[in-house]
């Protein structure tokens, strides 16, 4: 008997006469469009158990049209389960999982659940735990292959218990997987070659092939030969190394690649020798048996592409998606390196600190940790005498502009474009307006540690993080626009002072091209603002840390008594500019402030006229 049931699992609410559905997912949620939000959740809520078509032509609340056309669209979005079969109750939570994707149906996939067959070679670390998982996502064929015993080492690390030392390792999972649902063949042998794999099983009547055998001459020798014989196969590889691991799902369109890695790491002969021993503990073992399971998981019910998965448990960084993904998110680890500042930073030699802590006893005698290795670029600054009338000037008319309006971007977007158009090209503003109508610009700042605006640059994209407080739309703006012409110039160069020249120059160059408007010359208020306060807090340090590589620290607090005045102000300057694993790292963003002096001194005396016509 036919029977409907709502899939509850997809979070339905009502709140204040809006019905919404996956209501708990921000990515998913979905709000219903209904005449009569109350009376169309108490219908679904009648339907949280299945119900018969009897049962549904009875409710009373509703019209028969009305409940038609609910059932029919929940039928279309399958939001709705149809009880024709039951789900086996040990798989009863994996269909609603199942379901909880957009689209999925767990019961279309049971035959192919019924049908896979998964080969797992090494029953250790990696491989211990693989049935775990595997059989609860609904596969029940499998075949184990290992020679060893479970011995007492392996029991941190290993899907083992005491009870089984001395036993091999196959006959232990086996008896603990094997039931009247799930199928496991075991063979109590070490793999060593392909040849030898193939004369122990049949391999194509395997879908998937999981090598966690922690044999790197096995898993290149089965890589070069499998997809020629067996192109349907689908082979998992792990890799774990100092707090470090990776697993990786190769085919048939991917293998060569990935062959030729492999073959150049291990015939490479660069002369180093290496000391190491398995350091593999139970995240290795579970993060490994999640990324491989939720690969298959993707893979078997088409819920995703992901084929390759890193973890790093120094930076509590996780990754399971496709390449493409993680050419992305290696990005974001790079940036999430920075701002860590781990431990290694520390005690690694070439890294340590240069400069000892400041504080407002230290300021005055610091300790200089060690000479650093200075370029020819930080040589010519370090040798350069300051800039003390620019400084001068900035810091008399640090406080004109401080009262300016709020600016959006969407105010001057328009005008941005019209200008990369005029003094750039017509491709920079089109790359421009893609960008933003592609989602390539993040605006916010709640998934970041620190408020750090800055562009990226991807496989085949450019994306733009405004991480400014959106409370502050003016600055924000400024940010855009200024990751925006970072995003312009990545077709001309990737080098970092290239790019903050370029950037320095155009956004002068706007500013002065369209100051008759008087929502740009607002916003060039606030630009000058921030200029000239970036200024004065990156010659004070510039000039503090020529100070102390040259050991004439009072010559400078001679220089700048002001500094010496206010002690806590300029200890926050340090603070907030002084990097203490490298000086002079500001020299980028402070000499294209110089090099546009003229500019920007044109600019502020501009804004000093009467407001145009």
């Amino acid at each position: 008997m036919k029977q409907y049931q709502i899939k509850s699992e997809l979070h339905w609410r009502l709140k204040a006469d809006k019905l919404t559905v996956y209501s708990t997912n921000t990515n998913l949620c979905k709000e219903l469009l209904v005449d009569d939000p109350e009376g169309t959740f108490n219908f679904l809520n009648f339907i949280g158990e299945a119900r018969s078509e009897s049962e549904l032509a009875e409710y009373p609340f509703l019209t028969k049209e009305e409940k038609t056309q609910i059932i029919d669209f929940l039928i279309d979005h399958q939001y709705l389960r149809m009880e024709n079969a039951k789900t086996p109750i040990e798989l009863e939570r994996l269909d609603r999982f199942v379901s909880t994707f957009p689209h999925q149906d767990f019961d279309v996939y049971q035959g192919e659940l019924n049908q896979a067959k998964v080969l797992v070679i090494g029953l250790g670390t990696a491989g211990s735990y693989q049935l775990e998982m595997l059989h609860k996502i609904g596969l029940k064929h499998f075949t184990i292959i290992d020679g060893d015993q479970v011995a007492l080492e392996n029991l941190s690390a290993q899907s083992y218990l005491a009870s089984d030392v001395g036993h091999y390792k196959v006959d232990v999972i086996k008896k603990r997987y094997e039931s009247a649902s799930v199928e496991i063949t075991s063979i109590n042998e070490c793999v060593r070659t392909y040849r030898q794999l193939k004369e122990l099983v049949d391999l194509e009547a395997f879908q998937y092939v999981i090598d966690c055998a922690d044999d790197h001459y096995l898993a290149l020798n089965i890589v070069e030969n499998l997809f020629h014989e067996f192109p349907k196969a689908k082979l998992f590889l792990n890799e774990y190394t100092v707090l470090q691991q990776c697993s990786l799902m190769i085919t048939a369109q991917n293998w060569k690649e990935l062959h030729s890695k492999l073959a150049t790491g291990l015939t490479a002969d660069d002369g180093a020798r290496d000391l190491c021993s398995n350091s593999g503990a139970i995240f290795n073992s579970w993060f490994l048996t999640f990324s491989i399971a939720k690969m298959i998981f993707d893979d078997l019910f088409e819920v995703g592409d992901a084929d390759y998965a890193f973890a790093d448990f120094q930076l509590n960084t996780y990754f399971v998606g496709n390449k493409f993904a993680k050419n992305l998110y290696s990005e974001f680890e790079t940036k999430n390196k920075r701002q860590y500042r781990f431990v290694n930073h520390r005690s690694a030699p070439h890294e340590s600190p240069w400069i000892g802590p400041l504080n407002e006893i230290t300021v005055f005698d610091p300790k200089l940790v060690r000479m650093p290795i200075l370029s020819a670029e930080k040589k010519r600054l370090l040798a350069e005498p300051s800039q003390s009338e620019l400084l001068k000037h900035n810091l008399m008319i640090k406080d004109t502009y401080q009262a300016h309006a709020k600016v959006s971007f969407s105010e001057v977007e328009q005008t941005f474009l019209d200008f990369l158009e005029k003094h750039v090209s017509l491709a920079a503003r089109l790359k421009v307006e893609q960008a933003i109508s592609n989602n390539q610009v993040y605006i916010g700042n709640k998934s970041f540690l620190r408020r750090e605006s800055y562009t990226l640059k991807t496989a085949d994209k450019t994306l733009v993080y405004s991480v400014e407080d959106p409370q502050k739309p003016t600055t924000q703006t400024l940010s855009i626009i200024h990751e925006l012409l970072h995003l312009v110039y990545f077709d001309t160069s990737e080098n970092t002072r290239d790019h903050e020249n370029f950037v320095r120059a155009m956004q002068t160059a706007f500013f002065l091209d369209n100051l008759g408007k008087p929502v740009v010359r607002q916003l060039a208020q606030a630009y000058l603002q921030e200029t000239v306060n970036a200024f004065i807090g990156m010659a004070y340090t510039l000039e503090y840390e020529k100070a102390v590589l040259r050991q004439q620290v009072p010559l400078f607090f001679d220089q700048h008594p002001e500094t010496q005045d206010n002690v806590a102000e300029f200890l926050n300057i340090l603070n907030h500019y002084l990097n203490r694993f490298s000086p002079f790292e500001l020299e980028r963003y402070y000499q294209p402030i110089i090099d546009n002096t003229k500019e920007l001194t044109k600019l502020e005396e501009l804004l000093y006229e009467s407001s145009p016509e």
